[in-house]
């Protein structure tokens, strides 16, 4: 069954031996045929085998192809972090929505909204500036729907800024490691799939 010069399956003097084989003994014979049909399905089986195994390494490399082509880390092998300049164009977004609705609210203006923002979300809290001309009728709809409002304002604010602080500290954290290695106060890291301490 294996007859190529490299021991892979030949299939072409396979298929065409045994037709001369049958040809030679008159063809008719119910055992003839039914090595035939077996090594046909088993010529069949290798087939599917090798371009089974041939697809398959095809997608291996289109996959490290495209990885290849879209690196997801940094040079120093740190996953790409978020830009400190985005973070704070949302924050500031969000302290500004925040300004104009408190600034419609309450009456105040804009500057007052915006520093009642910033120092109810940063947890400063001098309490100069405190929300309750609108808040005084919660009595109705409208006023209990401004309380809910805010409150949910003032919450998920929390977590942007919590979550904001962590993404500028990681960013922050790792560019002071940067110019502390090139500054060489740190030792360069090792190399992926190296032992740092082989023995």
């Amino acid at each position: 069954m294996y007859g190529g010069a490299h021991g892979t399956p030949s299939r072409v003097p396979l298929l065409s031996g045994n037709r001369q084989q049958q040809r030679r003994r008159g063809g008719g014979a119910d055992k003839s045929r039914r090595q035939n049909t077996t090594a046909a399905a088993t010529a069949s089986e290798h087939y599917h085998r090798e371009v089974a195994a041939a697809a398959a390494a095809a997608a291996a490399a289109a996959v490290a192809a495209t990885n290849t082509k879209r690196p997801n880390k940094r040079r120093n092998g740190a996953p790409p972090g978020v830009p400190v300049a985005l973070v704070l164009l949302v924050l500031a977004g969000y302290i500004c929505l925040g300004a104009a609705v408190f600034a419609a609210w309450e009456g105040w203006t804009f500057i007052d909204g915006a520093y009642f923002c910033f120092v109810t979300l940063s947890t400063i809290g001098f309490g100069d500036l405190v929300p309750g001309k609108s808040f005084q009728g919660t009595d109705t709809q409208n006023g209990q729907l401004q309380l809910v409002a805010c409150c949910g304002y003032l919450l998920f604010g929390l977590v942007l800024i919590a979550m904001s602080f962590s993404l500028v500290q990681e960013e922050v954290v790792s560019k002071c490691r940067h110019a502390a290695r090139y500054v060489g106060l740190l030792k360069q890291p090792p190399r992926p799939g190296t032992q740092p301490y082989a023995l």
